[in-house]
């Protein structure tokens, strides 16, 4: 028999047995419903519109969220890798998940190779995926869905590859090609100000390369790869971050009670609400990080992830380690530490890697004994089995089942004519919408394909004011005895957002952090009803809990009018033109009369210009000073440095992988250098 045909399948074996461990945690994880929550930036699923691959563009009302001033946030490329899970329909985020966990598990599995026999690397690479701390993190369970769970599994891709060069077992070009597309990628998809991930691989480059031009060469490229945002959105994101100083330190302070130095030096999470025994958790406590302290003087390389998964616990749990003083400054002076007011979020990929290699180097030294295998095999149970299964199996509050009126809601205001916008109620003023399915960003976002007007924590914009207005005049105008001083506000602020259909959620409701102050519900439909009493909307179409209204008023997002202001004490109807137009998404052509001004309804931004002169703010929405008659066009200056920074990312991309062509064929572009040089001089000699 062939000894090498024997190893062979030895090693595919254990490829296969990684398989079948995450399809099992996937299969608990999604248990064939689709997974939505928190600040989720996307959603595979049936029907979706993919408005969210907008949203970094100057679309003007993207749907997320209809109000916000449009910005270049060219981060949001990355969704695109979602969309071929598209085919797969509402399992498209379970296989999506599985091929992450999968790429992460294996390169996991190859790292701690580099270090341990194949068992304990097995075992735990297998402990990686099931971390406790990546599920209670909120990358697949209650908040970020994406951002997170991409770079969580994409580090020890880059790990291994920084490792595995510097050790001698992969050529430079084979390194530096992966190192910098998968970092082009990850620290992109993390879309924070400075990704922890970023200083993270900074310390493994110089640590384990210990070579100074490839350290210098592996940094220039991670910079160059992200001056495409860096530009455009780090900036603005530090200001914004330094200007609500308080507010991130008493989220800060808020979180951090959930994660006391007990709990998140395990790498696990929360724990409080399983009521696993304590004896179990003081064994997760003490093993594998206590047992391998003595390994740390014959393996440096250990030591230094040793350090890592130190630093990243005490950085986590900052408010019960010397770090806390430290982590609240930064926050009150700089948002560049924004990311510690949701530490858990930022530091899991950090935290968890580095405890899979010690629960590998502890079953390292365990399998030396005779019944090493035995202990092993239990630990692992109790660790990567028995700790984080409550969590998998009940903690996920994203787990949400789709229900079929929903999709008839959406499908009936997607087939409706025209540009128009959906107003939404109830109304929440702050916190995540909630119902008796989901919370979090409002999912109609993904699903229409016209503007959305929800409340919510990120609803609002220059025109916050108003929204909420509308949404208090129709929640109380069935307790007047007079309805009418309301009926002409109500229309106004209708005819203003341009809404010309009206979603109740008969089901919506106090969920989790979400605080919705206009309950119950129904109080809406009764005052709808009194509307529909005076013609201004009717109810078109009841999918119960989704009760759909029509408004019956002519409106548009273009208006022409003489007058220079607005105010909801009048009647806009007889000042305010409607004016059709055409929208690309980047400019709004329309024609003009003998009006002096017009008024676009769009979230005041100075970005949006005619004939590079902006408009100026009123009540939140744009107004223009115009001249005669004829053809106009508004169109939105922040185009050409969306484009640039697409155009950035392209070069980027080309270069490198231009540059790894040269290195792979003639060894660094100094050879090819030399050899242009000589074919050049042989051609002026002969001439």
């Amino acid at each position: 028999m062939d000894i090498s045909k024997v190893q062979k399948f030895k090693i595919d074996t254990y490829y296969l047995i990684l398989f079948f461990w995450d399809l099992l945690l996937s299969y608990i994880l999604f248990r064939g419903h689709v997974i939505y929550a928190g600040d989720q930036g996307f959603i595979i699923y049936p029907h979706i519109t993919f408005n969210y691959l907008e949203w970094g563009d100057v679309v003007p009302y993207t749907n997320y969220p209809y109000g916000f001033v449009p910005i270049v946030a060219p981060n949001s490329w990355v969704y695109w890798l979602t969309v071929p899970f598209e085919v797969f329909g509402s399992y498209g985020e379970e296989i999506f998940t599985l091929v992450l966990m999968y790429i992460g598990t294996v390169f996991t599995f190859k790292l701690a190779q580099i270090y341990f026999s194949k068992r304990a690397s097995l075992l735990g690479s297998m402990i990686f995926p099931s971390s406790w701390y990546l599920f209670s993190s909120g990358s697949v369970s209650s908040s970020i869905f994406f951002n997170d769970l991409f770079t969580y599994f994409s580090l020890p891709v880059l790990t291994y590859f920084v490792v595995a060069f510097s050790k001698g077992k992969i050529p430079f070009y084979k390194y530096f090609f992966v190192f910098s597309l998968i970092a082009f990628i990850s620290l992109t998809a993390s879309a924070d100000v400075i990704p922890f991930e970023f200083v993270y691989l900074v310390i493994i480059l110089v640590y384990f390369i210990r070579k100074f031009n490839a350290i210098i060469a592996s940094i220039l490229s991670m910079i160059l790869g992200q001056l495409y945002w860096l530009h455009l959105a780090v900036a603005p994101t530090v200001s914004y971050f330094s200007g609500i100083a308080n507010t991130s330190l008493s989220i800060y302070t808020g979180l951090q009670t959930y994660t006391p130095l007990s709990l998140t030096i395990r790498s696990l999470g929360a724990v409080s609400i399983t009521y696993i025994p304590s004896y179990v958790l003081l064994l997760s406590l003490i093993i594998p990080p206590v047992l391998t302290l003595p390994l740390l003087k014959k393996r440096r390389d250990l030591a230094f992830f040793y350090f890592i998964w130190i630093l990243g616990v005490g950085l986590l749990s900052s408010y019960t380690t010397p770090f806390r003083p430290l982590i609240e400054y930064g926050i009150l002076h700089s948002g560049l530490f924004a990311p510690f007011r949701d530490a858990p979020l930022f530091l899991s990929p950090v935290i968890s890697l580095p405890y899979a290699l010690l629960f590998s180097a502890f079953l390292e030294e365990l399998l030396k004994f005779k019944a090493g295998l035995i202990a092993s095999l239990m630990l692992f149970l109790v660790l990567g089995v028995v700790i984080p299964y409550p969590v998998i199996i009940s903690y996920n509050t994203g787990r949400i089942s789709i229900p079929q009126q929903f999709i008839k809601t959406i499908t009936y205001l997607n087939e409706q004519d025209g540009d128009f916008t959906v107003l939404l109620l109830p109304f929440p003023v702050c916190g995540w919408y909630g119902t008796s399915w989901y919370y979090g960003n409002n999912i109609f976002l993904y699903f229409l394909k016209n503007p959305l007007l929800a409340g919510g924590t990120y609803s609002g914009g220059e025109f916050r004011e108003l929204s909420t207005k509308l949404n208090y005049l129709i929640y109380i105008i069935q307790e007047e005895n007079n309805v009418s001083p309301s009926l002409q506000s109500i229309k106004n602020l209708l005819m203003l957002f341009n809404v010309k259909y009206i979603v109740v959620e008969e089901d919506a409701q106090n969920v989790g952090i979400v605080n919705l102050v206009y309950l119950p519900p129904q109080n809406y439909t009764a005052s709808l009803g009194i509307l529909q009493k005076f013609g201004i909307v009717n109810l078109v179409e009841n999918y119960s809990p989704f009760l759909i209204y029509k408004v019956n008023l002519n409106t548009s997002y273009v208006y022409e009018t003489n007058s220079s202001n607005i105010t909801l004490n009048e009647n806009l109807s007889s000042i305010l033109k409607p004016v059709e137009f055409t929208f690309n998404g980047y400019q709004i052509t329309f024609n003009v009369s003998n009006y002096r001004h017009i008024l676009l309804t769009f979230a005041y931004s100075p970005d949006w210009k005619i004939q590079g002169k902006m408009g100026y703010n009123i009540s939140g929405f744009i107004m223009y000073n115009v001249s005669g008659n004829g053809k106009v066009t508004i169109y939105n200056s922040l185009t050409p440095k969306l484009y640039l920074s697409y155009g950035i990312a392209i070069v980027y991309l080309v270069v490198l992988f231009l540059y790894t062509y040269i290195l792979r064929k003639y060894g660094s572009s100094r050879v090819l250098f030399i050899r242009v040089l000589k074919v050049f001089r042989a051609f002026l000699i002969k001439k």
